[in-house]
């Protein structure tokens, strides 16, 4: 599987299987659907193969350039908030046994 947004629905899922509070599941969900839009205006295909460490590293500048930080604004990604669970949660399903494994590109 290589789409980004079934995984993160199989993320979703993981989520709430472990018994994250509804809040926690759609925190990651709003964070997912900015970084899918934000996919889509850059013209990125929403695939792991299309994902970098350096195309992460622009989503986030993108971020904290474009959208105004305060507090309570649930918009503002945090640099490792969302990316580092979801990218360990992949690399745990795609090291699974039977998996066909699947690299997030270093460049």
């Amino acid at each position: 599987m290589d789409d980004l947004r079934e995984l993160f629905e199989g993320f979703s899922i993981h989520l709430q299987a472990a018994g994250r509070r509804p809040s926690t599941v759609d925190w990651y969900a709003k964070h997912a659907r900015r970084f899918f839009s934000w996919l889509d205006q850059e013209s990125i295909p929403a695939t792991v193969s299309a994902i970098s460490v350096l195309r992460i590293r622009k989503f986030i500048a993108y971020q904290q350039s474009s959208v105004q930080a305060w507090d309570s604004n649930p918009y503002v990604l945090p640099s490792n908030g969302v990316c580092r669970p979801v990218t360990s949660w992949v690399a745990c399903e795609r090291c699974a046994p039977g998996s066909t494994g699947c690299k997030m590109k270093a460049s």
